[in-house]
């Protein structure tokens, strides 16, 4: 560990710029919240390495200032100057910039790692969920005590363990058992605790979803993949809950 100020003061310089490629990292593809914080720390000062080495490459070739803060000699003696300051901050600044283009190449990476192998670019399925399935649906939020609600999911926390995943459904509406229907509650807003969220449903759409499947089809009857006691799909869907996207 850096015990000088002027070490621990290059140190905090050198990691800061790895905050802008950080941010563009999680804005894309999520908040782990099963990361530690060394973790964390790590990639930060991956994406400034990243960016330091990317910016120095280009300074060289387009001469711009060189990123002389990172040296322990900077900031000793009488060397700084009005001058001086000024091209350790447009260096930094292109620092910076580097760096966030470190995330994006990263994103990049994990999206093209996606692609030839079978796993999500997300941090966790509940990120990919709510990215790629949930937009443009009804959901069905089933709690913990056996109640379901269907409605427009507004808004979910993704930054948190699983009981930590309030959500915010528009339209409430409950499911009545007796008559297997879903009735349109008064409240225009409905906030759930994750506490109580014990499951999340996408409801299918005709119109934008492709299925393998009819809904209400019964599957592996008689050995075979696919059931020939198929149901009005239809008719089970409105059984099972909305069927038309949300506004």
């Amino acid at each position: 560990m850096p015990e000088t100020p002027a070490a621990l003061l290059i140190l905090l310089i050198a990691i800061l710029p790895g905050v802008f490629g950080n941010i563009v990292f999680q804005a894309r593809l999520g908040i782990d919240w099963r990361a530690q914080k060394w973790e964390s720390l790590l990639r930060l000062l991956g994406f400034s390495m990243g960016g330091l080495v990317l910016y120095t490459i280009l300074a060289g070739a387009i001469g711009t200032p060189p990123p002389v803060y990172v040296l322990p000699g900077t900031f000793k003696g009488e060397g700084l100057s009005i001058d001086t300051l000024y091209s350790m901050s447009l260096a930094y600044i292109g620092h910076c910039v580097a760096s966030l283009a470190v995330g994006v190449l990263a994103v990049g990476g994990q999206w093209v790692m996606s692609l030839l192998a079978p796993v999500s670019p997300y941090a966790y399925a509940w990120e990919d969920f709510l990215r790629n399935y949930v937009p443009s649906h009804w959901v069905v939020i089933t709690l913990s005590g056996g109640e379901a609600y269907a409605g427009i999911l507004e808004h979910a926390d993704t930054a948190a363990k699983p009981d930590g995943r309030d959500v915010i459904l528009q339209e409430p509406a409950q499911f009545d058992p007796a008559t297997r229907t879903y009735t349109a509650l008064p409240y225009q807003t409905l906030f759930l605790p994750g506490t109580l969220v014990s499951s999340v449903a996408v409801v299918s759409d005709p119109s934008i979803d492709k299925r393998l499947t009819d809904i209400g089809e019964k599957l592996f009857q008689g050995g075979s993949a696919r059931g020939s006691g198929n149901q009005d799909a239809g008719s089970a869907a409105n059984k099972a809950g909305p069927e038309t996207a949300p506004r």
